[in-house]
């Protein structure tokens, strides 16, 4: 097994908000206890991945020699230019399939790997029915750090409290929400729903509460620092997922492991983890009224809500980071043998990287 291992990602706590940057820390922080692990990230190397400019700056700094550990289709350039340059086994993590624009790019990442994970079956699947010729992905689940999330007895949970975190986007389902709250207010004139999180629609989404007659029962965050939304999921009385897609759905997970009763939909990687009626409801996709239907199950019986509650922490427990890391780390020992090329004078390596992005950037022949 190698000794070093290098992770590269588009996202990385505090530059950029959602599950891409949290599963990178959890789980880099995790194999830390086991080998030595560097991080390049917006955090740690000003400038996009995509751009090749930045791609040729990010791949020279990532040939420093071991194993190259690549996040989603945004760190393809660099990681493809260090792994032309010390011949340094590849992984490749993904979390969510590339957009069209991208697709070329990623298919040659994926192809390039020498071993691929998905954070979920859904997404693995998804990625076969490409037909690429990449090695079958591994699932390795997200998880979550079980000494942080964590129940509080203290903390008292409020009745009629909803939250939602999330990127403000469609994909996400926030307006999905803002109807399910709309359609329960008349008997439950209580409910208020906290909005943890930011994004583009944003705006969108608040003129729809004032359309709605939302506008003291909907209060709007922004991103929440971990310590405040931890205190978030501890004191909401049920959590909110209703996303259209879903690769895995590390907020729910958190929101489980903190005892929030969760109700999500039955879409991508939450279904692998949330099992309906027993650690969670869960309701189809875009559907409005089956999400009203199924909080309105636990605002009129507490008890219900408190058994699925201890369920999901139950549950949550055993998806932990440390569990990712072995299997990450068995994921590393599989992987063939090799031996570090010798160090490439500066011009030499320049001269490779430059042809390592006029490839990947080149179309895909017409077809394939």
């Amino acid at each position: 097994m190698p000794s070093d291992v290098l992770h590269l990602t588009s996202q990385y706590p505090p530059v950029g908000q959602g599950g891409l940057g949290n599963h990178v820390s959890g789980l880099t922080h995790a194999l830390a206890r086991h080998l030595r692990v560097s991080v390049i990230s917006p955090v740690h190397l000003p400038g996009n991945p995509l751009d090749p400019a930045a791609a040729l700056q990010w791949g020279l700094a990532a040939a420093s020699g071991g194993l190259i550990h690549a996040h989603n289709y945004e760190v393809a350039l660099p990681a493809l230019i260090a792994k032309a340059l010390t011949g340094a086994p590849l992984v490749v993590t993904l979390h969510l399939p590339a957009p069209e624009p991208y697709r070329s790019l990623e298919r040659r990442l994926l192809e390039a790997a020498d071993a691929v994970v998905a954070v979920s079956r859904a997404v693995a699947g998804e990625c076969l029915e490409r037909n690429w010729q990449m090695s079958p992905p591994v699932v390795i689940q997200n998880g979550v750090d079980a000494s942080f999330y964590t129940p509080d007895k203290a903390v008292q949970r409020e009745t009629g409290r909803l939250l939602f975190a999330g990127r403000l986007s469609p994909q996400k389902g926030c307006d999905i929400a803002l109807h399910a709250l709309r359609e329960l207010l008349p008997a439950f004139p209580g409910l208020r729903l906290h909005v943890a999180g930011a994004g583009s629609w944003e705006q969108s989404y608040r003129n729809l509460a004032r359309r709605f007659g939302l506008g003291d029962q909907v209060r709007w965050l922004g991103w929440l620092d971990p310590d405040a939304l931890r205190e978030e999921y501890r004191r909401c009385s049920a959590f909110l997922m209703p996303s259209r897609f879903e690769p895995f759905g590390l907020s729910a997970l958190e929101a489980m492991a903190c005892g929030a009763p969760v109700v999500a939909s039955r879409v991508g990687g939450l279904p692998e983890f949330i099992t309906d009626g027993a650690s969670g409801l869960l309701v189809p996709p875009g559907d409005s009224d089956g999400l009203a239907q199924a909080m309105r199950r636990l605002l009129v019986s507490p008890a219900h809500a408190q058994r699925l509650a201890i369920a999901a922490a139950l549950s949550a427990s055993e998806l932990t980071w440390d569990r990712a890391a072995e299997q990450t780390l068995r994921l590393y020992r599989g992987l063939p043998p090799w031996t570090p090329r010798r160090s490439l004078a500066t011009d030499r390596q320049l001269l490779v990287a430059q042809e390592v992005l006029r490839t990947a950037l080149a179309p895909e022949p017409a077809g394939s």
